[in-house]
C-alpha cells in the first residue's frame, strides 16, 4: 500500500509560509550604497580601527558577507551593524552591497542595535564601553520613574559585567582627553586611572604633566597605578596647603609671598629722639653717627640710662604652648603692642609655624592662629 504524504506536504509548506511571513522585516538584498547612511554616534562609540586593513582585505579577496540595516521613515537606510564592512566596499568602488534589511526602529532601539552588534562581533577597551554604557544610561532614564530601579543592575545585564564594573567604566567618562586615549587601548589597565578619575579637569592636567615628566620616554601608559597615586596624594596635598594659605589671607593674614622675613626684631617706626650725652659736646656730626641703641653703665646692671624709646624683643613662640587658653594674651599687653609691623613681625612667626607644621596638625595650627589673630584684631 502506497503511502500518501500529500497532507503532510502540504503542513510542512504552511509552517514555512508562516516562517517567511514572520521573517519579512528581516530581508537579504543588494541595496545601493549611496542610499546608506551610518549610524550617527558609530564612530564616536567605537570608532574605525584596523579600517585600512578591512579595506585592503576586501580589496583583494571581495566581500561575501552582508551588513545590517534599518529601513528609514525617508527611504534610505542607516547602518544597525557592518560599518567598517561598508567604508571598504565604498573605498574598492562596489556600486551595491548585500543587506539584511530590518523594518524600521525607534533611536533608542536603533542604539540598542548597534551596541549589541559590536558587543558580539568586536573586542572592546575600556573607552568604548565606556560611552556605550553612557548612552545606554540615558536611554534607560527616559523611562517612568517606577522603571528606573535597578538601572545599574540592569545596564550590567545588558553588557554582561558585574554592577561595580559599570561604575568604573563610568567613571572614565570623567577623564580629560590625555587620560581617555590611554583607555581607548584594549589591553591598558584602566582602573589604574580611578584614583584621578573623581578630580576636576584643571586636577588631572596637572597629575598628567606630573606623570608626563616621570614616565620613560613620556609614555604614561607605562606607569603603575602606585605612582599615579602618589602624584594625586602629592598634587593634593599641594592644593590643600594652597587653599588654607588663601583661607588665612582673607582673615587678615598678609599671605606667604608678600612676607619679608625678619631675622631680629624690628625697630619701632618712630622711635623718640635722642637725648644728646653730656660727654659728647655739641659736636652734633659725631652724635648723628653713633648707633641707636640704649646706654648704660657696665659696672652697675641695675644702673640703666634709656635714652631712646623702649625696644619690644620677640621670642620665637613655643609650638608646644596651649595657645588655645582664653587668657592667652593679656588686656594690659596688647593695648601697649605697636600697630602694623609690630603685628605684621607676629603674623609672620604664626606663618612659619603654619608652613613647618606636619599636614595632619596642620588644622589644628590654623585654629590656632585664628585664636591669636582674634586677640590682636581687638
Amino acid at each position: 500500500m502506497a503511502l500518501d504524504f500529500s497532507k503532510s506536504s502540504k503542513m510542512i509548506n504552511q509552517v514555512m509560509g508562516e516562517a517567511e511571513d514572520t521573517n519579512m522585516d528581516e530581508k537579504k538584498r543588494d541595496i545601493p550604497i549611496d542610499q546608506i547612511d551610518e549610524y550617527p554616534l558609530n564612530e564616536y562609540l567605537f570608532g574605525y580601527e584596523n579600517q585600512d586593513f578591512a579595506d585592503e582585505v576586501i580589496g583583494e579577496d571581495g566581500f561575501h558577507g552582508v551588513i545590517e540595516v534599518c529601513a528609514m521613515e525617508d527611504g534610505r537606510y542607516e547602518i544597525l551593524s557592518g560599518h567598517r564592512r561598508f567604508r571598504a566596499c565604498k573605498a574598492n568602488g562596489y556600486p551595491t552591497i548585500p543587506c539584511v534589511v530590518n523594518e524600521y526602529l525607534s533611536d533608542d532601539e536603533r542604539l540598542k542595535r548597534v551596541i549589541r552588534g559590536n558587543l558580539l562581533n568586536r573586542v572592546l577597551t575600556p573607552l568604548n564601553y565606556a560611552r556605550c554604557l553612557s548612552e545606554y544610561e540615558k536611554v534607560l532614564k527616559k523611562g517612568p520613574k517606577e522603571e528606573q530601579k535597578g538601572i545599574r543592575d540592569k545596564m550590567a545585564k545588558f553588557f554582561h559585567i558585574s554592577p561595580a564594573a559599570v561604575g568604573r567604566y563610568l567613571s572614565l567618562n570623567n577623564l580629560i582627553p590625555e587620560f581617555q586615549e590611554l583607555c581607548d587601548k584594549t589591553n591598558y589597565p584602566y582602573t589604574n586611572l580611578m584614583p584621578v578619575s573623581s578630580k576636576p579637569e584643571e586636577f588631572q592636567r596637572k597629575v598628567y604633566d606630573a606623570l608626563y615628566k616621570l614616565a620613560p620616554n613620556n609614555d604614561v601608559a607605562e606607569l603603575s597605578r602606585n605612582i599615579i597615586e602618589q602624584q594625586v596624594n602629592i598634587i593634593q596635598q599641594r592644593e590643600d596647603r594652597d587653599q588654607d594659605n588663601r583661607q588665612v589671607g582673607t582673615r587678615g593674614v598678609v599671605p606667604r609671598e608678600d612676607v619679608v622675613m625678619a631675622d631680629t626684631p624690628m625697630k619701632p617706626e618712630n622711635p623718640l629722639p635722642e637725648k644728646k650725652p653730656e660727654s659728647m659736646g655739641t659736636n652734633t656730626d659725631t652724635f648723628a653717627k653713633k648707633e641707636w641703641k640704649p646706654m648704660y653703665d657696665e659696672d652697675d646692671e641695675d644702673d640703666f640710662i634709656v635714652e631712646t624709646a623702649p625696644v619690644h624683643v620677640h621670642q620665637p613662640l613655643d609650638e608646644t604652648e596651649d595657645l588655645e587658653t582664653e587668657d592667652f594674651v593679656p588686656e594690659e599687653e596688647i593695648a601697649e603692642e605697636p600697630k602694623d609691623k609690630e603685628i605684621n613681625f607676629y603674623l609672620d612667626r604664626l606663618e612659619r609655624i603654619v608652613e613647618d607644621a606636619v599636614l595632619e596638625d596642620k588644622g589644628k595650627i590654623i585654629g590656632r592662629l585664628q585664636k591669636i589673630m582674634d586677640v590682636l584684631a581687638k
